[in-house]
């Protein structure tokens, strides 16, 4: 991602299943761009585009980042690890991943004493 959080440069892996869901948005739209206005014209500010998206949803309360903390939320509960969920969040410090992003860790305490 150019320009990315903090202004810097940073690279987020992506696994098949996001090609395969953007290339079948992209074929039936029949758009070149992922996200447009009603005239087929790309949005300029994905962030401005959110909030009626949201309100289309009939959704309360949600906001942009929520959709970082999601990413970071499933993340964690599939064990991605905290050092590279701070390098895909863009965070300078581990401090902001762990004080931010990260579940409880009573949850985590019940998920490592299950396998035992």
């Amino acid at each position: 991602m150019e320009d990315g959080k903090g202004g810097k440069r940073r690279y987020v892996p992506l696994n098949e299943t996001p090609g395969e869901v953007v290339g079948k948005l992209l074929r039936k739209n029949g758009n070149e761009y992922l996200f447009y206005d009603s005239k087929g014209k790309p949005f300029q500010d994905v962030k401005k585009s959110f909030i009626p998206a949201v309100e289309r949803a009939g959704l309360k309360g949600v906001v942009f980042k929520d959709l970082r903390r999601t990413l970071a939320t499933m993340c964690t509960l599939r064990g991605v690890k905290p050092k590279t969920l701070q390098n895909w969040m863009g965070h300078e410090s581990i401090t902001m991943t762990m004080k931010y992003y990260m579940i409880s860790p009573e949850y985590h305490e019940q998920e490592e004493i299950r396998p035992l």
